[in-house]
């Protein structure tokens, strides 16, 4: 199957093995070769549409800014003349962004019940709701000592008896390692 990978190495973008893959770069020098000029350069510009629309949704302004593109896909993109940017950045080992990225972040989780606070304490009302959205956050892959709340809702329920209201909250932490 043609990737975008062997279109970059038939266009001679992708030529060398970078410092971080033990295998060969190009995997299929004899398939590559075999890729006709017209492909490389129809699939090139194809790729460089996509990559410009991309930018162009992304872009805060109308003017030209400079694009940092990161991950592996990196390798694979044009980096010249692409539409509304004034250059393109791949910084130092820009193709393991991603997974540097993955390694760092940090994962979110959620709850929400609804409690009537003629019946229930709204402390330990939201108490229980704060568990439960940390309990979501250990069954997503978050580690239970690093969750923090990053955010309580309380919404009243004007149009029932009582005062029932929903409690929502939201909590991140770090991913399991």
């Amino acid at each position: 199957m043609l990737t975008v990978h062997d279109i970059a190495v038939a266009r001679d973008d992708i030529g060398e093995n970078l410092d971080i893959f033990e295998t060969n770069f190009v995997t299929h020098p004899d398939k590559i070769e075999q890729i006709s000029e017209k492909l490389v350069t129809e699939s090139t510009e194809k790729i460089k549409e996509l990559l410009e629309v991309t930018i162009d949704q992304m872009k805060t302004t109308p003017e030209e800014i400079p694009a940092i593109i990161v991950g592996g896909g990196a390798t694979t993109m044009p980096e010249k003349d692409i539409a509304g940017t004034s250059k393109v950045i791949n910084p130092d080992h820009f193709e393991v962004c991603g997974a540097v990225g993955a390694t760092i972040a940090e994962i979110s989780a959620h709850a929400e019940g609804v409690v009537d606070l003629e019946v229930e304490d709204r402390r330990e009302a939201i108490d229980k709701v704060v568990d439960s959205a940390k309990n979501n956050l250990v069954t997503a892959g978050g580690l239970l000592e690093t969750a923090t709340i990053m955010d309580i809702e309380e919404i009243p329920f004007a149009y029932m008896p009582g005062k029932r209201q929903k409690i929502r909250v939201r909590v991140k932490g770090e991913i399991f390692k």
